[in-house]
């Protein structure tokens, strides 16, 4: 049996890209807010139907762990932080074997019935795959997406489209550019 020394083995780097941007919308950020639960992302987010995993109970309260299915991926959600009065939520997504990171989302007044929702992604590859789907979640691509939640959320009826796979807008296994990238 032959062994590669561990200074022959080819070593993974991992891509880490961290975007930010900030969509306007029209309304308190207190009511706004509430879009960014895993529930309220059903208004507007096509696809987006969270499983709760622990606690079975959907309330935005730390320590909720859920799944979302989507563009033939699983991705698991962690809620760090849902804080009501600071308009500011931040969770952990995992798409296994592919990619990890936070997204981070807050909501701050931005003049009379206006709302600024500053998003960020910070996301690291955890294999090749996922190295190359987060090639793929360029700054346009993320305007792209911040466009289409702005849609989506502002749209006939507040639900709208926010791309293929969902409201968290990180690009999937198939990374070819499109208007929203997922």
């Amino acid at each position: 049996m032959t062994t590669v020394p561990p200074c022959a083995r080819e070593v993974f780097r991992a891509r880490h890209v961290r975007r930010s941007g900030v969509v306007r919308l029209a309304g308190e950020p207190a009511a706004l807010f509430a879009h960014f639960s895993p529930e309220g992302e059903r208004r507007w987010a096509p696809d987006w139907d969270p499983e709760y995993l622990h606690p079975e109970d959907p309330a935005p309260t730390p320590g909720l762990v859920f799944r979302t299915r989507a563009g033939g991926e699983t991705t698991l959600w962690l809620l760090l932080r849902y804080d009501t009065a600071a308009h500011e939520a931040e969770y952990v997504r995992v798409v296994p074997g592919s990619r990890m990171g936070t997204v981070r989302v807050a909501c701050r007044a931005a003049g009379a019935g206006r709302t600024d929702v500053h998003v960020t992604y910070e996301l690291t590859g955890l294999s090749e795959a996922g190295n190359e789907v987060l090639a793929a979640f360029t700054e346009s691509a993320f305007a792209a997406m911040m466009r289409a939640w702005q849609e989506a959320i502002s749209g006939p009826g507040a639900s709208g489209r926010a791309g293929p796979g969902g409201p968290r807008g990180v690009p999937e296994a198939q990374p070819a550019p499109r208007e929203v990238p997922r």
